[in-house]
Parts: structure tokens; C-alpha cells; sequence
């Protein structure tokens, strides 16, 4: 087993630890009901204490055949969706910032980057399942990512050299870096300046979407909480990664909202969760999503 297997293996392990964190932080974080460190697990049905044999990511579940094994409620299929979701997005994560490819060393320089993504990840994961659940997204998880990402972005600037700049010549994620080469910390400088025009342009985005919203449909139609996450998003993407998360979770909105409409008759759609799948289209498949837009683009100037 090489080195790289081995990194693989421990970001899946660490992603389905994660992911059972944060079924905890699903179900406690917005109902405020219990500290989402300090008490331990409990069957919501039969109130047992779930020792730590049966609290076993994915293991735990397939033995127990998604049964408590005290009252043998049913648990729900989806907390072994959240693991395993947060362990492949953690594999996929440490394949594209861990692994070094090189062979120069055992990890690769963009280390700090596997750990950043993780926990944005993780917290694009909460912020799903909390909307999808009870249609808010939590303040502790979009406010914090909010004053977080910028300080974060001005002492590891990498963190805005990714995206449209990585893969499409001529677009600028990182606009003031030749002005502040100069200047002491000029790169730092201009990765902060970068992470708060993406906050900025991602919350303004969504609230403008918002007021012709409310003027042509006469109702609602983006949320304070979209706003925020959106501005959390834009952060960590630049003001470029904040309009094409936007742009694909519109597009996969009105997709999959058709679908979710006519099998369940619900007309009202928390957007929430498509800002976040757009997010991490974003980090994985952009180079594809630039591809197909550059492939589209000639093929309309061919017919033209």
C-alpha cells in the first residue's frame, strides 16, 4: 500500500468521523436543544444513551439494520447518507489538495487547502440538511464563515488563486495583486480585498434577485438565509465563483424543482441546498463546467 492510499483512506475515515458530527449538528444546532459537544447521543424515540459500539459511522447502522438497538425504532437511512457523503467529498478533497502527486514528499503543499475546503464542505453539508429539514440556514454557520473566510484568505492567499483564474486565461480572481505586489504583505492584502468583494457581490446578488423578486411575484423569493450562505460562499469562491455557484444552483433549481413539484405537490423550494451542491460543483468540476461552456460558445458562433 502506498503513501497516497494511505492519505486516501485516512480523509475517507476522517470525512464518515465528520459526518457523524454533524448529523449532530443537524438535528441540535437550529432546535438549540442540546450542546452539539457536550451531551452524548440519545434514540430520539426511547431516550437511550446510544453507547459508542453502536455509534460506529456506517458500520453501526448497517449492523443494526438502521434499527436502536434498545426500542428497535427505525433510524433514518439519511444519517448513513450524511457519512458517507462526507467521507467522499473528504477522499475527493484529499485527491485534489493532499496527495502529492509528485512523489516529492508524503503530502503536497496545498495542504492548507485540504483543510479549508473540509470544513467549508462540512459546513455546505449542515447547511442542507438543516434547510432541507426546517428551511433555515443557521447564522453560527453562514455569519461565522462570513468573518472567518477573509481572515483566513489573507494569511493562506492561495485560497483565492483558485477557480476561474486556475483554468480560463484572461478571467481575474485576484484583481489587485499586481497593485499591491509592492507593498509589504501585498499578496495577503489582495486575497482579503478578494475574499470581501466575493462576500459583498454574493449577498448583493441574492438580495437583488430578492427585490425584483418580491416586485414581480408580489411573495418572497429569496431568504435572509440565502443571502448569507451565498455571502459565505462568494468569500471563499471570489465574486466570479459567487455568479457561477448562483447561475448552477439556478439551473439545477429549476430542474429538480419541476421533479420535486409534480411528486410531491410542494411549490415552495428551499434554495438553500442548490447554492450548496453549486458550491461544490464549484471546487470539483469547474475545469468540466468552463469546458462545456467553452464547447457551447463555439457552437454558437459556428451556426451564427
Amino acid at each position: 500500500m502506498t503513501n497516497d492510499h494511505v492519505l486516501l483512506i485516512w480523509c475517507g475515515l476522517m470525512g464518515l468521523t465528520v459526518g457523524s458530527f454533524l448529523n449532530v449538528v443537524v438535528y441540535r444546532l437550529p432546535r438549540k436543544c442540546m450542546s452539539i459537544c457536550g451531551a452524548r447521543s440519545a434514540c430520539p424515540k426511547c431516550r437511550k444513551m446510544i453507547p459508542w459500539y453502536d455509534n460506529i459511522p456506517v458500520v453501526s447502522y448497517l449492523l443494526l439494520r438502521g434499527r436502536c438497538s434498545n426500542c428497535r425504532a427505525p433510524i433514518s437511512p439519511r444519517y448513513m447518507l450524511v457519512e458517507l457523503l462526507t467521507g467522499a467529498l473528504f477522499v475527493a478533497l484529499g485527491w485534489k489538495y493532499l496527495v502529492d502527486w509528485t512523489g516529492g514528499g508524503f503530502v503536497a503543499e496545498t495542504w492548507p487547502l485540504f483543510a479549508i475546503y473540509a470544513v467549508y464542505v462540512s459546513a455546505l453539508i449542515a447547511c442542507t440538511f438543516i434547510d432541507v429539514d426546517l428551511r433555515i440556514i443557521p447564522n453560527e454557520i453562514s455569519l461565522g464563515g462570513m468573518a472567518l473566510v477573509p481572515v483566513i484568505s489573507f494569511f493562506v492567499p492561495a485560497l483565492q488563486k483558485q477557480g476561474l483564474q486556475a483554468v480560463v486565461e484572461g478571467y481575474v480572481n485576484f484583481p489587485w495583486a499586481g497593485q499591491f505586489a509592492s507593498l509589504p504583505w501585498g499578496e495577503n492584502i489582495a486575497a482579503l480585498s478578494c475574499s470581501l468583494l466575493g462576500l459583498l457581490f454574493g449577498g448583493g446578488l441574492i438580495y437583488v434577485v430578492a427585490v425584483f423578486g418580491r416586485i414581480i411575484f408580489r411573495k418572497e423569493a429569496m431568504g435572509g438565509g440565502d443571502l448569507k450562505l451565498l455571502a459565505m460562499i462568494g468569500a471563499v469562491a471570489g465574486w466570479q465563483g459567487a455568479l457561477v455557484v448562483f447561475l448552477l444552483a439556478c439551473f439545477v433549481g429549476a430542474i429538480l424543482g419541476v421533479v420535486v413539484m409534480l411528486f410531491t405537490k410542494d411549490h415552495y423550494m428551499p434554495f438553500g441546498p442548490y447554492l450548496a451542491l453549486g458550491a461544490v460543483a464549484y471546487i470539483f468540476v469547474l475545469p468540466i463546467l468552463v469546458g462545456l461552456y467553452d464547447w457551447y460558445v463555439g457552437l454558437l458562433m459556428g451556426q451564427a
